[in-house]
């Protein structure tokens, strides 16, 4: 029997076999049982129709949850040196720093009951359909928390890391752009602002790819990654709105999402516009900005629990951290208090 058919057994049936690896050393299936390879890379994809962010860093895997670190890097002040010749090479170090994983926090699906019948009879996979329902909860948490996340016993969100990286200034790259208060903006042909709007203005949107090193723009050469533009609907619905000096839009709903060159993704989890607060509409390259650490799925089938109802209660659970990468490589806005 395959790891995978164990799983899958152990899933329909409670059955535990040789092929199951325990969730915890010395705990057998007290702590549940790690998923099946294929059952991973099932749960992942699943996971990151949740969230718009998360599913932009850069995702790893690790067989554990212990603390560690991963490299990081801020170069922006290292120039090339110039050797003469025959002649020492002058110091100008470039400093390779220490992006710290605490303890992985773990994130749990909440408990699945499933009648006794579906578990056995069912024509359908039963641990697809637990697996659906276990990635919308946990993803929907971790989108959540790719947004806000303090890094304090949970994993680092965007604003926390922009705010950390401070209001941006010419000549840096990142952080926060702070909008003037009460810029003016035109929805539809009709003034207002961009707090009441919802949305940066033009100017301001401009300011946004301004404030990102053009050297995180493109795509990694495997095509991942590179500049994105990423926004909840509302915002979308509102730039969709957004009318220039002429009164025509500056872009079109059933035309494609790029803006000034740059794909555009909807992100319902970002917030709105909110007077004198952090957040609201991302730009930049976030795969460089952030590391997504998969320290892996475990599941637990419960028989005795609700027994009683004829049911068996399935409780999944995800061990995730995000942490900042480089905090240049992106952008959002602050708004004024007005």
């Amino acid at each position: 029997m395959t790891r995978e058919e164990a799983f899958k057994a152990y899933i329909r049936t409670g059955l535990v076999t040789p092929e199951l690896r325990a969730a915890g050393e010395g705990t057998n299936s007290a702590g549940g049982f790690t998923v099946a390879p294929e059952f991973h890379a099932s749960l992942t994809v699943q996971l990151q129709a949740f969230g718009a962010l998360f599913r932009n860093f850069t995702r790893f895997e690790t067989e554990h949850g212990s603390p560690m670190f991963a490299p990081s890097a801020n170069f922006a002040s290292a120039g090339v040196v110039q050797a003469e010749d025959s002649g020492p090479v002058s110091a100008n170090d470039r400093v390779y720093g220490q992006t710290a994983f605490p303890l992985t926090p773990t994130l749990a699906s909440g408990m699945h009951q499933v009648s006794i019948q579906f578990v056995t009879d069912s024509a359908f996979p039963v641990e697809d359909v637990i697996s659906a329902y276990a990635a919308e909860s946990i993803g929907r948490k971790l989108a959540t928390l790719s947004v806000s996340g303090t890094g304090s016993g949970q994993p680092f969100g965007v604003i926390p890391v922009a705010n950390a990286q401070g209001a941006w200034s010419a000549g840096n790259s990142g952080g926060f752009i702070s909008l003037t208060a009460a810029a003016p903006i035109e929805i539809n042909g009709a003034a207002t602002t961009e707090l009441v709007a919802g949305v940066p203005n033009s100017a301001s949107l401009l300011k946004m790819v301004q404030a990102v090193d053009p050297a995180y723009y493109d795509p990694d050469p495997d095509g991942s990654g590179g500049a994105k533009w990423f926004m909840n609907g509302a915002q979308y619905t509102a730039l969709c709105s957004i009318t220039d000096t002429t009164g025509q839009p500056i872009m079109r709903p059933n035309g494609p999402r790029v803006l000034h060159g740059f794909p555009i993704t909807i992100a319902n989890e970002l917030p709105n516009l909110t007077a004198s607060t952090t957040g609201g509409v991302v730009f930049g390259n976030l795969s460089k900005a952030f590391y997504y650490r998969d320290a892996g799925f475990e599941v637990k089938r419960l028989n005795q629990r609700y027994a009683d109802n004829l049911q068996v209660g399935f409780l999944g659970w995800h061990r995730a951290d995000f942490q900042a990468r480089d905090a240049r490589a992106f952008v959002t806005v602050k708004p004024a208090a007005t």
